[in-house]
């Protein structure tokens, strides 16, 4: 009886642990950004209304090794700024600027 409730009990955990992680969106809050566990970051940023000059800023962490860092940006529409900075220090690494590319 002890062994099925802890079985049941570590399925709810593992459960809970997987939905969770399915569920966390991109941080719009400096102090508290989205991990990246992994090499690649799928997302959607919506559209503002038209006129509507708010900034859409999103924050990420990410732990790396000293050496290279590559970063590829695949966009449609995206007008925009990337930046990477330190974790401790907010010491500036990179800036990536993204603008639409419009063929005539």
């Amino acid at each position: 009886m002890k062994f099925q409730r802890f079985f049941i009990i570590s399925l709810l955990a593992v459960l809970l642990a997987v939905v969770t992680v399915s569920v966390t969106a991109q941080s719009s809050d400096q102090s508290l950004p989205t991990p990246i566990l992994s090499n690649e970051i799928e997302a959607r940023i919506p559209p503002l209304d038209l006129g509507d000059s708010r900034l859409t800023r999103h924050f990420y962490a990410f732990e790396a090794t000293p050496g290279d860092l590559i970063v590829t940006v695949n966009s449609r529409n995206l007008n925009g700024d990337m930046d990477v900075f330190t974790a401790v220090t907010f010491r500036p690494l990179m800036k990536l600027v993204l603008r639409e590319h419009r063929t005539s």
